[in-house]
């Protein structure tokens, strides 16, 4: 009876991460939020010819970061979780993870920063 009471709890538990496993959709949204905010943060200016400067070309990075966002991550679906990744020099780089309906960026502001500044591979470590 305990060995059927737990199984049934696996099979509920494995059911409730089947069902909320974030979509490529959501994941592609978390990984635009952070390169979308790491735009505005290094555009922003306290001068305002500048910043409408720099609102105008954080929208114009934003849309070409999300269509190269979009063509370049690869989303895989283990179905009680989920994943994004991207290829760059031959290996694998993850920059989401999703479960539950929510989706992580591993990555942040700063490390895009630092990517802009060091080079690509800073990031991709």
């Amino acid at each position: 009876m305990k060995k059927l009471f737990i199984l049934i709890v696996l099979l509920i538990a494995a059911g409730a991460l089947i069902a909320t496993n974030p979509s490529r959709e959501d994941h592609v949204a978390a990984v635009n939020q952070v390169v979308s905010s790491s735009i505005e943060q290094n555009l922003s200016s306290n001068n305002p010819v500048l910043d409408i400067m720099g609102k105008v070309g954080s929208a114009i990075g934003s849309e070409v970061a999300r269509n190269v966002v979009d063509q370049k991550l690869e989303y895989c679906n283990y179905y009680l979780f989920s994943l994004t990744r991207t290829q760059y020099d031959g290996k694998n780089y993850y920059l989401s993870v999703g479960a539950l309906g929510t989706v992580k960026a591993t990555f942040n502001e700063e490390d895009l920063k630092d990517a802009v500044n060091n080079g690509i591979n800073s990031l991709l470590k």
